[in-house]
């Protein structure tokens, strides 16, 4: 501060020299000479002013009186020396006041640049500290190499593809997509999306569309299995469990497959139903060979610890009663039948029978326990992570995770088999007390999220794979943002979140991600279709049906009132054609199309736009 005024007052000395003011004017018009202002030019310049006109003076009566003041316009006396001195006091006032709100912008940026400067070198300098404590930093720096290894190539971060071919790409899928928006039901959307995308995926054939397509399939299994095992939910709470439950089941079901897929080199791929229907015996010879092509840590299932590993590789897989064949203790042998006996899209409501509780607490307090990470793994997961205190249950997934897991997918499929509640603290089934952190998936997805970047690199920039890896954490917000971070896989980002819509997941709890906006979503979505390929996108087309199957008709009315070209593009222009969204027979347009061109001609005319609302009212 004392360095600004010393500059300034050696401005205003300049100044001063410059204008040929001496030293014995006052501080404010030195201050005025420095800032271009010629105080006698001033001077004489109102006074003439005031000479050609009166001043406006109230009168006695109230009203205004024009008179000409005495000594008005005569010289330095009077009137006019008066209004000189008013505009000067003016002047400098607002000079002041210039010059103050300068120095508090300057000093307000400075101090918001030096907080940012703080605030980088404190995460800098402990963030490791916070990966430690979330629990999944050595575990992803374990598992990175055999993630890169198992996609190929080095971690490298997404960048938004703006190319010519990731456009067309866009421009491909987003044609097959809105094709089935305009041609089937919403409530057939999700199912019907799911396949396109496989069928994409097989006229394509690339890596991207193959992990897209696993993408939608992880979608819809995760979305509709509570509706095609138990029926529609009671709450949704209830929705979110059955969909952990479901992103469980699927988990496996690509584990099994994995499995066999090693176990059968050459064989074609078994679908999910097959997989299924795989006998017990079939799958602990598929582990038993697993074991001797050192897949597994153990060279044989004979040993305790190889027992103890392909129980674990069983629950993995989903194969429950195969668990418990080859489990060497009885008690969790008879933990493993009751776990397998419940249906999949309720597992999340499983608890440990009370008869079997203190064999299992005491057996996973054994040293031995520590000794045989297996061991402390499948005892760990037959508690449902209820081992003490919300520390002892996180830092025992932890060792137990960096001991046991090699894949991702194994990682969140361990982490999910132990939620029994949306919310940390809410009661769980069977549960003495409010669940532990590690039993709920809030904890779940906020320790994701803080791994986002690490997970980044363990999936090697591969976006389409990370959104179906974060799908399966339910993470659904964050792997829309992410896929409509590219230009290639924006399409299917705004299609993923119409399907979330229609199956009630859209913003569903716990509310971790920031909420998604859907209508404006669309928005983007066909003004983005109709910049690329005019009017005669499919996107345009089946505008409205985006709008109307998502309960969006509001954004529809406002994109069209508000964007012209959008507008013309999509409802045609008045003594012209029709645009794609009305040129249906007179019998098939819907009355909330007709309500909403009102809409649009009212929201236009209330902004003053006359021209679009002519157009939606003649359209």
């Amino acid at each position: 501060a004392e360095a600004a005024r010393a500059e300034a007052a050696a401005v205003a000395r300049a100044a001063a020299a410059q204008h040929g003011h001496d030293g014995g004017q006052s501080s404010a018009d030195v201050f005025l000479a420095s800032l271009g202002f010629n105080v006698g030019e001033q001077q004489r310049l109102l006074r003439r002013i005031e000479a050609s006109r009166p001043v406006a003076t109230i009168g006695a009566t109230g009203g205004p009186d024009t008179s000409v003041a005495p000594g008005a316009g005569r010289g330095p006396a009077g009137a006019s020396q008066m209004s000189v001195g008013a505009f000067l006091a003016a002047k400098r006032h607002s000079a002041a006041s210039a010059l103050v709100t300068e120095a508090h912008a300057m000093t307000l940026e400075a101090s918001r640049e030096a907080a940012a400067e703080a605030s980088a070198a404190m995460w800098e300098a402990r963030k490791h500290e916070l990966a430690e404590s979330a629990g999944l930093r050595n575990l992803l720096g374990a598992t990175a190499h055999a993630q890169r290894h198992h996609h190929g190539g080095s971690p490298q971060a997404p960048k938004a593809s703006a190319s010519a071919a990731g456009k067309q790409v866009a421009a491909a899928r987003s044609k097959a997509f809105a094709a089935v928006v305009k041609n089937h039901r919403s409530t057939e959307w999700p199912h019907r999306l799911a396949a396109t995308a496989a069928e994409l995926a097989h006229t394509r054939g690339d890596e991207e569309a193959h992990s897209l397509a696993s993408l939608w399939t992880g979608v819809h299994r995760v979305l509709s299995f509570s509706a095609t095992r138990q029926g529609a939910p009671s709450s949704q709470s209830d929705a979110v469990l059955k969909a952990v439950s479901a992103s469980r089941c699927d988990l496996e079901v690509r584990a099994l497959g994995d499995l066999y897929s090693m176990t059968h080199d050459g064989a074609r791929p078994l679908r999910a139903d097959e997989l299924r229907q795989l006998s017990t015996d079939a799958v602990k010879g598929m582990l038993e060979t697993a074991a001797g092509q050192g897949d597994m840590p153990s060279s044989s299932t004979s040993t305790l610890s190889g027992q103890w590993e392909a129980t674990l590789r069983a629950m993995t897989c989903g194969r429950y009663d195969v668990a418990a064949a080859l489990c060497p203790d009885a008690n969790a042998a008879s933990a493993l039948r009751s776990l397998g006996g419940t249906q999949p899209s309720a597992r999340h409501t499983w608890a440990l029978p009370q008869d079997l509780l203190p064999a299992i607490k005491s057996l996973y307090d054994e040293n031995t326990t520590r000794e045989l990470p297996q061991r402390a793994a499948v005892l760990f997961l037959l508690l449902a992570g209820d081992v003490g205190t919300d520390e002892d249950a996180t830092q025992a997934l932890e060792r137990i995770a960096c001991s046991t897991v090699s894949h991702l997918d194994a990682l969140i499929w361990m982490r999910l088999a132990v939620v029994r509640t949306v919310r940390a603290g809410e009661t769980a089934p069977g549960a003495r007390g409010g669940a532990l952190a590690v039993q709920s998936l809030e904890e779940v997805q906020r320790q994701l999220l803080l791994q986002q970047q690490d997970l980044l690199q363990a999936f090697d920039g591969d976006v389409a794979a990370l959104a179906d890896f974060l799908v399966h954490g339910l993470l659904f917000g964050t792997a829309v943002r992410l896929l409509a971070e590219r230009a290639s896989t924006a399409a299917d980002a705004v299609h993923v979140a119409i399907t979330l819509h229609v199956s009630g997941m859209l913003n569903a709890p716990p509310g971790v991600e920031s909420a998604l906006d859907l209508g404006h979503m669309i928005q983007q979505h066909i003004t983005s279709m109709i910049a690329a390929d005019g009017a005669n996108t499919p996107a345009a087309a089946a505008a409205f049906h985006y709008f109307a199957g998502t309960g969006t008709v509001h954004a529809f009315v406002d994109m069209c009132a508000t964007m012209r070209g959008v507008s013309t593009a999509l409802l045609g222009k008045a003594g012209g054609r029709r645009g794609p969204v009305l040129q249906l027979g007179a019998d098939d347009v819907p009355e909330a199309l007709v309500s909403s061109v009102f809409e649009i001609a009212d929201a236009a005319a209330a902004r003053g736009a006359v021209e679009p609302a002519v157009d939606a009212l003649v359209s």
